[in-house]
């Protein structure tokens, strides 16, 4: 598919063509690194917090964990082997929706935009849509400021069945390319610290001055 769309681009009659420098291209690739870095740490951090109140859960994906590597956690892991992980898979998908590493995202209006029966944005305006509003839908996510993997478990869950409303990766031709990547790393580094580690998260009565440090302990 991606030989045919480059095939596309660049055959002379293409009307969207242009030539980019290194430098654009160099800025694009250091945009997607960068970005997707950060959006990760922060997945991973709630994710760390979110297993450590979160017992249960994490023992769920200790046990699936060890079924699939067959007691070695020390074999490398593999795409099968992942998709084998529903659990830790939704998981990661309900950390994200609970805690999203990127709560807005802004955007350029090009031409008027009608977004309710009342109003239209002008042209050329900036317009920040709330990711965290739609993730935290009561209607489609019963229970919403709750911790529940299994809501993406049932095919049937308003949950599943309302897929608009994940906005971790924002939506329609601007979705987040790296999305697969982004879960991917996130729930491999969590699997792999259920099977080495513990860890716990200590509540602070009052907010620290100082930077904040996380320690796992073997």
């Amino acid at each position: 598919m991606l030989d045919e769309w480059v095939k596309e681009l660049e055959a002379p009659g293409y009307k969207g063509r242009k030539d980019f420098s290194d430098r654009e291209m160099a800025m694009v690739v250091f945009s997607f690194l960068f970005a997707s870095q950060d959006a990760m740490s922060s997945g991973l951090i709630y994710g760390f917090q979110h297993l450590a109140d979160n017992p249960d859960i994490l023992a769920k994906i200790r046990e699936e964990r060890y079924r699939v590597r067959a007691g070695d956690v020390d074999k490398p892991i593999t795409l099968e082997m992942l998709e084998q992980m529903p659990y830790l898979k939704a998981f990661v998908k309900e950390s994200m929706r609970v805690k999203p590493p990127v709560t807005m995202v802004p955007y350029r209006t090009t031409k008027a935009f009608p977004i309710s029966n009342d109003y239209t944005v002008p042209a050329n305006s900036m317009v920040i849509p709330s990711f965290y509003n739609s993730l935290h839908d009561p209607s489609v996510f019963p229970e919403h400021d709750k911790l529940i993997p299994d809501r993406w478990l049932d095919p049937n869950s308003s949950a599943n069945t309302n897929p608009r409303n994940y906005l971790v990766f924002g939506s329609g031709p601007h979705k987040c390319v790296g999305i697969e990547y982004a879960t991917m790393n996130i729930g491999l580094v969590l699997a792999t610290a259920s099977v080495l580690m513990d860890w716990e998260h200590h509540i602070t009565t009052r907010k620290r001055s100082g930077p904040n440090h996380c320690n796992f302990v073997p």
